[in-house]
This record gives structure tokens, sequence and C-alpha cells, in this order.
């Protein structure tokens, strides 16, 4: 019984996503039974780690019971052994093309390939939706200071673990695995730098060919004040720039609830400030938005 109602579910969704207008015979849009952020989100994860795996095998889905919305969620995400650069699979080392047309030599294996996300990136309310969810993301965390610094504070973080890693396991850095490009990086700090400026060529190149405009989008959940407020780097170690449309102030708060500084400032110089986590309270003018931020 439940099969039958999940497929039956699965026919009706995708005679609208495969519909002219699509829209299905009940006029219902495609996009109503659907977690359109998850959608999309799984898109921009995938594509910008080029991710050889990503709409395919490794693809996770699952629905919510009716009593909490009912709809197609695109996740859990997962397995990313051939994804940012390290995979000659579908052309992974190169940091241009999309992966959802799997369109790359030796990767036409579209049999095992859900055609919902080629259908779904002709829809220009979709490319509208992802176009303004990249935009967002790429002034926070997918900033590509926000990403290098992360890389580089997880690289000082797991230092330790490195050394005894290869004191247990054979250190293989240097040397070809599985289907890796050439040249192979030499030491863990070549395979760094190359994992980095390959995610900056990706992130430049993504920047430039991704469709949509951010107008006139349906948005599934309205954007709330905070929303709209960014802090980047995150983490950082020296700077921290502050996106806001309203501002009055900042304040960086520790880990025990005390005031460390307040500026009128949206640039901060976090210098003199110790390694650790802290919050971030930005004053709108219109309320408060509180953001988690990372010192090393």
């Amino acid at each position: 019984e439940q099969a039958q109602y999940i497929q039956d579910w699965i026919g009706t969704f995708e005679d609208a996503l495969f519909s002219p207008d699509y829209t299905n015979s009940d006029g219902i849009r495609y996009d109503e039974y659907i977690n359109l952020n998850s959608f999309t989100d799984f898109i921009i994860i995938n594509e910008l780690s080029k991710n050889a795996d990503g709409y395919k095998l490794s693809s996770y889905l699952h629905k919510d019971r009716d009593s909490n919305g009912g709809k197609l969620v695109a996740g859990p995400i997962w397995d990313f052994d051939q994804s940012y650069g390290i995979s000659l699979v579908c052309s992974n080392d190169i940091p241009t093309g999309w992966t959802y047309l799997q369109n790359q030599d030796g990767c036409e294996d579209l049999e095992s390939m859900p055609l919902w996300w080629q259908e779904m990136m002709e829809d220009p309310l979709f490319q509208n939706h992802l176009k303004c969810r990249w935009e967002n993301f790429r002034t926070s965390f997918l900033h590509q200071d926000s990403i290098i610094q992360w890389i580089e504070s997880d690289t000082a973080l797991i230092s330790n673990a490195i050394a005894r890693n290869f004191t247990v396991w054979d250190d293989f850095i240097g040397e070809e695995i599985w289907y890796e490009p050439d040249p192979v990086p030499e030491t863990y700090a070549e395979e760094i730098s190359s994992l980095q400026s390959w995610i900056i060529d990706r992130l430049n190149w993504m920047d430039a060919n991704l469709p949509g405009t951010c107008t006139a989008v349906r948005i599934e959940e309205q954007f709330n004040a905070g929303d709209n407020v960014k802090i980047f780097p995150n983490p950082t170690r020296e700077m921290l720039y502050i996106q806001a449309e309203r501002f009055v102030s900042v304040d960086l708060i520790g880990s025990d609830g005390r005031i460390l500084l307040r500026s009128p400032l949206k640039e901060i110089d976090l210098s003199h400030i110790d390694t650790g986590a802290y919050f971030v309270r930005i004053d709108t003018g219109i309320g408060q938005v509180t953001k988690k931020l990372i010192k090393y």
C-alpha cells in the first residue's frame, strides 16, 4: 500500500514536471510538490563540486508526511570521492561544464540519470530561484574568502592527525590511486593548493554561466530580516565584513555572553581577538540578527 502510494504520487509529480507548461491535469505546477530550496541546493553542491556521481547512483530523496507539508525533499546528500577536481571520471578534473547534463566524454550513462534535473533546469522559474540561492550563498559561506579560509583552518586543525595517519597507513601522497588527473600532487601542501585553485576556477565559471535572474522568482520560503544579513569570511583570521541592507551597529560576544567589542562599522579588525567561537550580533534598526563566528 505504501509502495503504491508513493508510486502514484511520484507519477502525479512527473506528469506536471514533463508537461509543456509544467502543470498536470489537476492544475498543479511541479514545484508545488517539492521542497524547492532542497532541489536548488542539491544542484548547487553537486555542481560546485562537479560530483561525477551526484545525480544518479548516489542520490537520496525523501518525502515529508502530509502533516508536515507533504513535499519531496532532495537529500540527504553524500558520496564525494569523485569531486572537487580529483577524478578523471566525467571530466571532474576540468572546472568547466555542467554535471547535470552528463554530456562529458565517457559519461553518457543517462539510463542511470533521472531526467528531472535537465527538465527543471529548462524552467525559468526554477532557474531564477537557483540564481537567487547562488547569489545569496556567494555573499556568505560560499564567498571565496570564506571557503579558502575554512580549508586553511581545517588543514591546520588536522595537521597532527595527518602525521599520525601516515604512521599507521602507507604514505600514498604523490601516487595515483584511482583515475586521478596528472600531475598528481607530490606533497600534502600541493594537494591543498590544487584543491583551492580548482574551487576558485569552478566558482568563477559558475558565476559566469549559471542561468536565470534573481527577479520575479517564486520563493518557497520568504526571507526574514536575518536572511539578508551576511558575515564573511567565516572562519576568519583578521578582518570580518558585514553585509546588511539595514545596519546600525555590531557586537562581538564571547561564549560567556560578554560583549567584547561594539562597532558602528561594517568592517572590523579582529586580529587582536583570541582564537575561538564567538557570536556576532547585528543591530539592523528593525531587529537584531545573531550569527556564529569562528576566529582562528
